[in-house]
């Protein structure tokens, strides 16, 4: 079975390239209905809050507002109001990088976007593979999971709001390569550069300083303080406690798409939708939060031995979903960052032949994989059986990732 296999990957037949050629028009079809709609009805995307964030810090305004404040419009809605938009949750830093794209027409503006974030996801890809690939994967196998990639429901999500996760994908998958080559010190810089972006890749500083990677440790704390830096000398120092008070005002943690501890209990625990526990609810994401970093802080010291000797695989493989199940948003579209896991788990089946982390990897990615409808759930699941379905997903995904560092430690000693 191996060898047919090979012989299928080394010389697809027509019918295979056929077969895949239809599915990738498919895919081309669904995302561009999807960035036609956005571009008609920009307030459904989330890149025009980037892109209103950015034109108001340019004229001087605040690039953050509360939920239920009213403000001006930009691009093609320039001369409205707008009423309960969400704001921005973006770090200032990210605000500054917006900046150049604001020089433009909103349309070319989230076109260029859209194509970019496209082209991030395929590359991040193509960047994982060649991670744990002898030589140059076969253009048929990066084309079947760049196809796998972008029908991920959480990839088209992503796509669907004009969000960031592709291009965090991108620059951890090029972080990963960097450390696996030896180069700490790139390595570090783009965890940095991610972490300023998006402050949940912070974690990943955590478990370098667990790990004792020091050069890595340094280069990434290093190059979150120059960007911080850097998005107050352009953004205004105010711009921070803009931003620090607006995340206080948030109170959508329980939302159907956030798969984190703070989503889960927030919504299981509330007189709403669950048990009506509200006054436990702090508890139980703060003790859940506290076990997920001793978790990291054990794993990671255990893996500074690997992470010495540049092999960061399983480093990354238990930093990814642990970061996404204690960030307090949790968003499912963050997701496609999960195919960072791979290399660890072809790693298992190739050099252990152990199936069941696999498995039960694949299945709590399959539980997340399609847009299920709700069909006659009531009471407790009513309103979120689809957030209860996420975190289902990705608590087995990190169940997975722990039991397969556990393995190999086990193994390695």
């Amino acid at each position: 079975m191996q060898k047919e296999l090979e012989i299928l990957i080394k010389k697809p037949p027509t019918w295979l390239w056929f077969l895949l050629v239809v599915w990738g028009v498919i895919i081309f079809l669904i995302y561009a209905e999807s960035f036609l709609d956005q571009l008609a009805a920009p307030l459904g995307s989330d890149f025009y809050k980037f892109y209103l964030s950015a034109k108001r810090l340019l004229a001087g305004e605040s690039a953050y507002w509360v939920k239920d404040a009213v403000v001006g419009g930009a691009g093609s809605l320039l001369n409205e109001a707008h009423a309960e938009l969400h704001p921005n949750l973006n770090p200032p830093f990210f605000n500054v990088l917006m900046v150049p794209l604001v020089a433009l027409d909103y349309g070319i503006a989230f076109s260029l976007w859209s194509v970019f974030s496209m082209l991030c996801g395929a590359v991040g890809v193509s960047l994982v593979l060649k991670n744990r690939w002898v030589g140059t994967p076969p253009v048929v196998v990066t084309f079947l999971v760049q196809l796998v990639f972008f029908s991920y429901y959480p990839s088209f999500s992503n796509f669907n709001y004009g969000q960031l996760a592709f291009f965090i994908f991108f620059i951890l998958a090029l972080a990963l390569n960097f450390c696996n080559a030896g180069n700490k010190t790139a390595g570090g810089i783009l965890i940095g550069l991610a972490a300023s972006i998006k402050l949940f890749c912070g974690f990943f500083i955590l478990m370098l300083f667990f790990a004792k990677s020091w050069r890595a440790f340094f280069a990434s704390a290093l190059t979150v303080v120059v960007f911080a830096l850097i998005g107050a000398a352009l953004g205004g120092v105010e711009s921070y406690l803009q931003y620090f008070a607006v995340l206080k005002t948030i109170d959508w943690y329980g939302v159907n798409w956030n798969a984190s501890y703070t989503g889960f209990f927030y919504k299981i625990l509330s007189s709403e939708y669950g048990f009506g526990w509200e006054t436990a609810r702090g508890l139980w994401v703060q003790a859940a939060n506290m076990l997920t970093v001793l978790i990291a802080a054990y794993f990671s010291f255990q893996m500074a031995s690997e992470v010495e000797k540049n092999q960061f695989n399983g480093f990354f493989a238990l930093a990814v979903p642990l970061m996404l199940i204690i960030s307090p948003l949790g968003w499912s579209y963050y997701f496609p960052l999960l195919f960072l896991v791979f290399p660890k788990l072809l790693e298992e089946v190739r050099c252990r032949g152990r199936g069941l982390p696999v498995m039960v990897f694949v299945l709590g990615a399959s539980i997340t994989l399609p847009r299920i409808e709700l069909i006659g759930f009531e009471g407790l699941w009513a309103e979120g059986w689809r957030m209860y379905l996420f975190f289902l997903g990705l608590f087995l995904i990190v169940a997975s990732v722990i039991l397969i560092n556990s393995k190999s430690i086990k193994i390695g000693t």
